[in-house]
């Protein structure tokens, strides 16, 4: 191997190991402020390896979370809540502040599905995603 090789494969290890090869770091902050019956849903796009991800939950009122897999936003916000209750990987209901992880499996995406508890009520706060 002549030097000018040996050169370019170390620049090239030195990037590739400092990249990394693992899904990119998540910290992403969603809000919401809705009535009961409406329903917001945000994404988190496919990742190249699977990963664990912590969904944190804030509210001023009780709302649902439900972390459903392969399922996409514009799915997700036109569902109705037994039904995300179906599809969910995991969930939290009733909650004001609270939080739980779900494991995303590599190349699949993921929607939040986010509603108001109690009909009659309006919810004003946060949905936060990290891995």
């Amino acid at each position: 191997m002549t030097r000018r090789n040996l050169i370019v494969t170390a620049v090239a290890f030195a990037v590739l190991t400092a990249a990394g090869c693992g899904p990119g770091k998540l910290n992403s902050v969603r809000t919401f402020d809705m009535e009961s019956g409406n329903v917001k849903a945000f994404d988190m796009a496919p990742q190249s390896s699977a990963q664990t991800v912590k969904i944190e939950i804030t509210s001023d009122k009780p709302v649902d979370v439900y972390a459903l897999l392969g399922v996409s936003v514009d799915d997700a916000v036109n569902m109705l809540p037994e039904k995300a209750k179906e599809k969910a990987a995991a969930s939290k209901t009733k909650v004001t502040s609270d939080s739980f992880t779900v494991s995303v499996p590599a190349g699949q995406g993921m929607a939040v599905w986010v509603g108001v508890s109690d009909v009659g009520t309006r919810a004003a706060g946060s949905v936060k995603l990290t891995n």
